[in-house]
């Protein structure tokens, strides 16, 4: 397929545009069917939520991929410092979908107060800390965080999500430098928007992906395909996996696509994996419509449990 302004360029790819796997071994440790359907799942409640008009609210609609690899790879015991479009990985991490809307909406009742229209919630059960106001501080507190787990001999890995323009701030450098430093058990997410008709998202910050500065810091880092979920999971599987080992922290880039300016259909990692898994006779129109359908069912009995009116 020839390449067009909306592709990343320096990206790691397993699942190409074509929904062609370069490697056939690429994924069979993983359950792609189960991962597809947490994709449409987060995809369906994204619309519902952007469709609410809530004030703040930023989609996560082409930029469900990362959330949904690192939910699944996760384990109890870890910690996730939200930055923000990060409702899928609370999702995937098992907060249920009432006690997201009454944060999101900022009913009472919910469990942890975030500002309305927040598109990150906390959960002291599902160990998700709370979104900061203050942009950006949530790397700082991940860095802490996992410095205290290091010291106290504490299970589990931290890890720490945000976007490519945290990175030109002053304290978020500092955290990744003594993250690095101090070999801490960190993953980090960060996700760099790619927009066509705009300088590449590393223009702004020194003329080199976050990936490359990162691993002049001696951090292990790699920049993968935000639209390719096996890339992303494979990704995460060593970043975490070198984490839980104490080989410090860990930078992941994954180059996303924001879907409300109508990109290219092979830049929506719903998209890319559904021709796959359709191309190994795994999925069919009427296996989505019925995942749609429960998702949908899913989010109206939940307002309905809240007593709010669309």
């Amino acid at each position: 397929m020839e390449r067009t302004p909306w592709d990343p360029e320096g990206v790691e790819v397993r699942l190409n545009e074509a929904g062609q796997l370069a490697d056939p071994n690429a994924a069979e440790r993983l359950d792609l069917r189960e991962l597809f359907e947490q994709l449409v799942t987060a995809r369906v409640i994204d619309n519902h939520l952007t469709h609410l008009g809530l004030p703040m609210w930023a989609p996560s609609s082409g930029g469900e991929a990362p959330l949904v690899a690192l939910g699944a790879l996760l384990h109890d015991e870890d910690w996730v410092f939200s930055g923000g479009r990060d409702i899928p990985l609370a999702l995937a991490r098992g907060v249920q979908l009432t006690e997201v809307l009454r944060q999101v909406l900022g009913l009472g009742g919910a469990r942890v107060r975030v500002q309305a229209g927040a598109c990150a919630v906390g959960s002291s059960e599902h160990n998700l800390v709370p979104p900061t106001e203050s942009m950006g501080l949530q790397v700082g507190m991940a860095t802490g965080f996992a410095h205290a787990q290091k010291l106290g001999r504490a299970p589990g890995i931290t890890v720490a999500t945000f976007g490519e323009g945290l990175t030109t701030v002053g304290a978020v450098s500092e955290a990744l430098a003594i993250a690095a430093a101090q070999n801490l058990p960190l993953v980090f997410l960060c996700k760099s928007q790619l927009w066509p008709d705009a300088p590449p998202a590393e223009a702004g910050i020194f003329g080199d992906p976050v990936q490359a500065r990162c691993s002049t810091m001696g951090m292990w880092a790699r920049r993968v395909d935000g639209a390719d979920l096996v890339a992303v999971h494979d990704a995460f599987d060593t970043a975490c996996a070198r984490a839980r080992d104490g080989l410090g922290p860990c930078m992941v880039e994954c180059v996303i696509t924001p879907l409300h300016r109508a990109p290219p259909a092979h830049r929506d990692p719903v998209e890319r994996l559904r021709r796959f898994l359709e191309g190994a006779g795994k999925w069919t129109q009427t296996s989505h419509d019925i995942v749609e359908a429960k998702a949908k069912s899913k989010f109206q009995k939940a307002l309905h449990e809240l007593g709010v009116d669309q």
